[in-house]
C-alpha cells in the first residue's frame, strides 16, 4: 500500500493525499481517476490554490481546455504569484489558440518567479514562432 492510499484510509478528507492520488493517476494515464481524484482534493481544499493547480493538469491532459482553464485560473486567482500555474494556464491558452492570452500568462509567470525556465522557454517558443500552437504540450507534469 502506497503512502497516500495509507493515508486515505486514515483520513479520507486529506487533500494532499487526493492531489497525490490526481497526480500518480495521471502519470499512470488513468485521466478519469485523474480527474475524480483532482475533483475531491479541490472539494476539500477549495480555498487552496495546489488543488485548482493538480486538477487543471488532469483536465490539460485530458484536453478539456475549458476546464482546464478554468482550473487554473481558480489557482492563479487564489495565489497571484503562483508561477507554475500561469505557466500551466499560458500552455492551455496557447492550446485554445489565444496567442495574445499565452503570452501574457507566462510573462505573469515569469514576474512572479524570473528563475521558472520552462515558463521562460515556452514564452521564447512561442515569440519565435508567430505560427507556433500546440494540441497538446509537454506543461503538465512540473
Amino acid at each position: 500500500m502506497d503512502a497516500h492510499t495509507k493515508a486515505l484510509t486514515i483520513d479520507g478528507n486529506f487533500v494532499e493525499a487526493w492531489q497525490s492520488v490526481c497526480v500518480s493517476k495521471r502519470k499512470l494515464g488513468d485521466l478519469r481517476g485523474a480527474i475524480e481524484a483532482g475533483k475531491r482534493a479541490v472539494d476539500l481544499g477549495p480555498k487552496s490554490s495546489r488543488p485548482w493547480r493538480v486538477l487543471a493538469q488532469a483536465y490539460h491532459e485530458a484536453v478539456l481546455l475549458d476546464e482546464a482553464e478554468h482550473a487554473y485560473r481558480m489557482a492563479v486567482r487564489l495565489d497571484p504569484k503562483y508561477a507554475k500555474a500561469w505557466d500551466g494556464l499560458g500552455c492551455v491558452l496557447l492550446d485554445k489558440g489565444e496567442r495574445e492570452a499565452a503570452i501574457d500568462a507566462f510573462e505573469v509567470a515569469l514576474r512572479a518567479d524570473p528563475n521558472l525556465e520552462i515558463a521562460r522557454d515556452h514564452l521564447l517558443e512561442i515569440q519565435s514562432s508567430p505560427s507556433i500552437q500546440r494540441k497538446k504540450t509537454p506543461c503538465n507534469g512540473r
